[in-house]
């Protein structure tokens, strides 16, 4: 079960991802030169990641995102709040600064 299932009238973020999904399913959610995303498509390669994340990561870890603007970038994004993780985007620092950022 998703944790945004737990509440009923659900007003997190992971709650307002799952009804959009639901409600723009076939709608082109996101494109990059390679492919297209449907909302439902958005939907589920999030929650497979979110499932990973959570097998392999303890409750508070964050998730550091370094990946240049493509339909991964928007399944990291959209992945986080269903995992229920704090999400991190490493693109804007200098290379010099990541593995101080990833050290806390």
């Amino acid at each position: 079960m998703w944790m945004s299932q737990i509440f009923e009238g659900d007003d997190s973020i992971a709650g307002t991802i799952e009804d959009a999904a639901e409600r723009y399913a076939i709608q082109t959610a996101a494109i990059d030169a390679s492919r297209f995303l449907s909302f439902e498509g958005l939907l589920q390669e999030s929650r497979a990641l979110a499932e990973r994340i959570h097998r392999k990561c303890e409750p508070e870890a964050q998730i550091g995102v370094l990946l240049d603007n493509s339909i991964e970038t928007a399944v990291a994004y959209f992945t986080c709040p269903l995992a229920w993780r704090v999400y991190v985007p490493l693109t804007h620092y200098p290379d010099s600064m990541i593995p101080h950022v990833l050290q806390g």
